[in-house]
C-alpha cells in the first residue's frame, strides 16, 4: 500500500507543473481535472510502479469541479513505499 500523503509529495516534488489542487484520492485511483497533467503523472509513477491504466473520471451533480482522468494503479505490490 502506498501511503496517498507521501506519493502526493513525491508527485508535488518532482513535477513542478503539478499543483496540490489538480489531483485527489477517490476509491484506489488518483482522479485529475486535466487529462494532459494525469498523463505527466502516470509517466512520472509507471518508472517506479509499474503499469498504470488511464480511466474516464467519474463526475457526480454534487462535486464542485469537473475530473477529466483517473490513473489506476494495475500491479502494485505490497508495501511498496513512495
Amino acid at each position: 500500500m502506498i501511503k496517498y500523503t507521501l506519493l502526493k509529495e513525491k508527485i508535488l516534488n518532482q513535477l513542478s507543473s503539478i499543483e496540490k489542487n489538480d489531483f485527489y484520492l477517490l476509491e484506489g485511483k488518483l482522479i485529475f481535472k486535466n487529462k494532459e497533467k494525469s498523463l505527466m503523472v502516470k509517466e512520472l509513477l509507471e518508472k517506479d510502479y509499474g503499469d498504470i491504466m488511464v480511466l474516464r473520471a467519474d463526475n457526480h451533480n454534487h462535486w464542485k469541479s469537473k475530473y477529466e482522468t483517473a490513473l489506476f494503479f494495475t500491479d502494485l505490490p505490497k508495501g511498496i513505499q513512495a
